[in-house]
């Protein structure tokens, strides 16, 4: 790679790249598919839009695997869990804490300045068709706290009663939860309900203000002896999204010669909006990438993928956002609890945004730029890096699985849901909401 090319060139444009022969793609192996701790996600973060505000969270694939022979002791998978890589690329430990505690803030409960105040409750329940003897879990069920989103407090339900349980901040500071049971059980359940203050983030950006993508590209090239970028690491390949050349050329529509990243990326937001098809029941989480894209159907989750696959084809630093959508109820109906579901969108970093981090929240799936009533749940480089809940389990045999999302403001009433909604969100592998 020249490093004196022009910004245009030496992007990472191989139509085929050969993953495990880039360093800097390093998997952890609790997100490596082919590593010993991986299990399927669980149910997938997908979302109604506000104008569907009953229909079901997408359930994905099941979130055991069965295993033969002996379980790895409890001592391997919390080590293997909590060991990660820094940039350096020496492996460091993170910080943990007792799992399922309470956590409140002194935060104002009122807020006046254009925030929304949202509880969110996220519930998961297993029913096994045999007993399951041992099982690890891991979790990203806690929301972000961060400047334009104030956690106020966190609590973590976990039935029956694990037998460790402990919360720590993963390399990209998202909270996850590591929890085991070695006591026989036939059901799980996993509750996590939040209360957060969402501010309207992004209000009064210019995005005609920032760098040309081009320069910002160049500028996230690997230079040695250059100083470290975090940013970086969102340019690369990752488990779900590939970069490849057909990518490439659906971005460049957008991405055209000296155009401000951020107006480039909103613009491949909105051509994705308008040229995919939402269709529950047209994909899983096993789905490539590239088959969303060639069928231009999909799910939330795949319109995040396309998108962040068309800007690292473009040499731009881009995350997988995992989270909530707020929607609204039917004029003069109360919300029902349960009848929400959790989302997904992405983020692309834009020098000269006017923020200090300079990264630009954008939803594909709703062809807009998040406000209050998008809430943080987790950022990394795809789905596989924040699936809300996934894990390991002895035993099991088959299994019904229920998932109940509510995101209600503060001053609205709630009501439960009706049996027939809680028999809609019994699994089906391919169902979902945009």
């Amino acid at each position: 790679m020249d490093p004196n090319a022009p910004p245009d060139q030496n992007l990472p444009f191989d139509p085929q790249p050969q993953f495990e022969q880039n360093p800097q793609f390093a998997l952890n192996p609790q997100f490596d598919p082919n590593g010993p701790f991986y299990a399927y996600p669980s149910p997938g973060g997908q979302m109604p839009t506000p104008f569907q505000p009953d229909m079901p969270e997408q359930l994905q694939m099941p979130m055991q695997t069965q295993m033969q022979g002996q379980l790895p002791s409890q001592e391997q998978v919390l080590g293997n869990m909590r060991q990660s890589q820094g940039p350096d690329g020496q492996s460091q430990s993170f910080p943990t804490s007792p799992c399922g505690a309470l956590v409140s803030s002194d935060a104002p409960s009122s807020p006046d300045d254009g925030s929304v105040a949202l509880t969110i409750i996220h519930e998961t329940l297993y029913h096994y068709a045999a007993r399951v003897e041992q099982a690890h879990h891991l979790a990203y069920l806690k929301p972000l706290d961060q400047p334009c989103q104030r956690l106020e407090s966190f609590a973590l339900d976990i039935e029956p009663e694990p037998s460790h349980c402990t919360t720590e901040t993963d390399v990209y500071g998202n909270a996850r939860s590591i929890f085991e049971m070695y006591a026989p059980h036939d059901a799980l359940r996993v509750s996590a309900t939040s209360r957060v203050i969402v501010r309207p983030r992004f209000e009064g950006i210019t995005p005609e203000a920032t760098q040309p993508w081009e320069e910002v590209a160049h500028a996230l090239r690997y230079v040695a002896g250059g100083s470290f970028r975090p940013e970086v690491e969102f340019t690369f390949a990752s488990p779900y999204v590939a970069i490849l050349a057909p990518l490439r050329d659906y971005a460049r529509a957008s991405f055209t010669a000296g155009r401000p990243v951020a107006e480039a990326a909103i613009d491949l937001m909105q051509r994705v909006h308008g040229d995919f098809t939402y269709a529950s029941c047209s994909t899983d989480v096993s789905t490539p990438m590239i088959d969303a894209f060639t069928q231009r159907r999909g799910v939330c989750q795949d319109f995040a993928h396309v998108m962040l696959g068309c800007l690292r084809a473009v040499g731009q630093a881009a995350r997988y956002v995992s989270g909530y959508l707020m929607s609204q109820p039917p004029p003069g109906q109360a919300r029902l609890i349960g009848a929400d579901a959790s989302h997904a969108w992405v983020a692309v970093h834009c020098p000269g945004l006017g923020r200090q981090d300079d990264w630009l929240d954008l939803d594909p799936t709703n062809g807009m730029v998040p406000a209050a009533s998008h809430a943080m749940l987790a950022w990394g480089r795809d789905y596989g890096d924040v699936t809300p809940l996934r894990g390991v389990i002895r035993g099991g045999g088959g299994h019904d699985l229920t998932v109940r999302v509510t995101v209600a403001p503060d001053h609205e009433r709630i009501e439960p849901t009706p049996d027939q909604s809680s028999q809609a969100l019994q699994t089906q592998h391919q169902q979902d909401t945009p």
